[in-house]
């Protein structure tokens, strides 16, 4: 049965544990890391300390950062792992502290990083180091505090695209829907792409029968009412990766909800994602 994964991000699950029924919406950790390093690497330097989420989607996450890192010639300092449902970060926050780094890179994510991402404020560490991180949320954004928003993440859709065709109309439709207040998030586009790519390869297949359908998943191109980004965006027929886009940049701190994020360039999957032969992918259909 084809299995649309739209929140699972470690590389392995489009890599070296890819099978022909799992098409995947969402980004790899190697594509968030790859959407940000070049910015931190640039901005700030390469000596970096991380905080890193202990399970699967952080130890992906940190070893493509650091493979990134390394390539362009920067430092990793150290790296503490953090059980999820921390609530206290201060050992690690006070460890990294201790290696002066030219950017403290918080991986942690969810409630997590509002603990994290508050203990640091109440540190000063914004005082004394830039923070960057993987992955952050509208949702994340809007539940930190307003002194703890800052710091350079990478969100995987945003509702703010001016020059973006339907994206506009997109969320205008979604409020309506949604009369209370908020606005979509890359979780939203990730459960109406998802859906929308399982009807038109159903619909390019002419079937949905399981391997006549992923077939029809396989190369298709999602069209601009559908993508609702800029860029290319289609699965790759060797490993059935989504190449959507990533969306760097930096917490708008004095912003208002929605406004919580400058979105510093979009980078297109194709750019962020490892090659198809990297990535340790072998499809095997059944006969």
């Amino acid at each position: 049965i084809p299995y649309m994964v739209t929140g699972g991000h470690t590389d392995p699950v489009t890599g070296k544990e890819c099978h022909w029924t799992t098409f995947r919406i969402c980004t790899t950790t190697y594509m968030l890391a790859n959407g940000l390093a070049a910015t931190l690497y640039q901005k700030f330097g390469g000596k970096w300390y991380f905080i890193t989420p202990d399970y699967a989607y952080g130890h992906t996450l940190q070893a493509a950062y650091a493979t990134i890192l390394k390539r362009m010639g920067g430092t990793v300092l150290g790296n503490s792992l953090s059980p999820l449902g921390t609530t206290d970060f201060s050992s690690y926050l006070i460890k990294a502290q201790s290696t002066n780094p030219q950017v403290l890179v918080l991986l942690v994510d969810g409630q997590d990083l509002v603990n994290c991402m508050k203990q640091a404020a109440q540190f000063g560490l914004q005082k004394k180091m830039p923070i960057g991180g993987g992955l952050s949320e509208l949702e994340v954004l809007n539940a930190l505090s307003p002194e703890a928003r800052l710091g350079w993440w990478t969100l995987e859709w945003y509702w703010n695209q001016p020059n973006t065709p339907h994206v506009k109309e997109w969320v205008d439709r979604y409020r309506k829907l949604y009369p209370d207040g908020s606005y979509p998030s890359a979780r939203t586009w990730f459960g109406y792409a998802g859906l929308h790519s399982l009807a038109l390869g159903a619909a390019r297949a002419k079937s949905i029968e399981p391997a006549k359908l992923a077939r029809g998943l396989e190369g298709l191109e999602l069209p601009p009412e559908i993508k609702l980004q800029p860029n290319k965006v289609y699965f790759r027929k060797e490993d059935h990766q989504l190449m959507s886009s990533e969306f760097p940049g930096e917490i708008n701190s004095t912003g208002k909800y929605p406004d919580l994020f400058k979105v510093a360039e979009i980078v297109p999957g194709d750019k962020a994602a490892l090659p198809v032969t990297e990535t340790g992918c072998k499809l095997d259909y059944p006969a």
